[in-house]
């Protein structure tokens, strides 16, 4: 899913077929009452982004692709653009765990594993750095 278009956007294939309607409506619209013709792009556009093509696509592909989550995270849904780059933030799944006495510490890299006592903490939803002096 990373390659070709699908890597600029989830559902090229649906922002094609909107392109396609707005073109429509564009050549239309240069004869008299063509401005009529605006109601089709809107439809299938509302039709594609809130009802049947993206949301009913993404819940099937989330249920059966693992990975889908990251993917939704870095692409565009609809319009083509450039993907976003890596967050700092490590997925929670690629994190090492330890606990102290219920305080969560949680390893984000191997640098971490190398100076133990300067680790990030994450405790009940908050965030902090944890430094120990000797």
């Amino acid at each position: 899913m990373d390659r070709g278009l699908w890597r600029y956007s989830r559902h090229p294939n649906y922002f094609g077929e909107c392109l396609i309607w707005w073109g429509l409506f564009l050549i239309a619209f240069s004869v008299q009452g063509g401005i009529w013709t605006v109601v089709s792009p809107i439809i299938i556009t509302l039709v594609l982004l809130k009802m049947t093509g993206v949301p009913l696509t993404e819940r099937t592909t989330m249920e059966r692709r693992p990975g889908y989550k990251d993917y939704m995270r870095r692409t565009n849904t609809f319009i083509p653009w450039f993907p976003r780059e890596e967050d700092d933030d490590v997925p929670t799944a690629a994190l090492a765990g330890l606990s102290l006495n219920g305080v969560d510490i949680l390893v984000k890299r191997a640098d971490d594993l190398a100076n133990p006592l300067s680790m990030p903490l994450k405790s009940s939803g908050c965030s902090a750095k944890m430094r120990i002096t000797a």
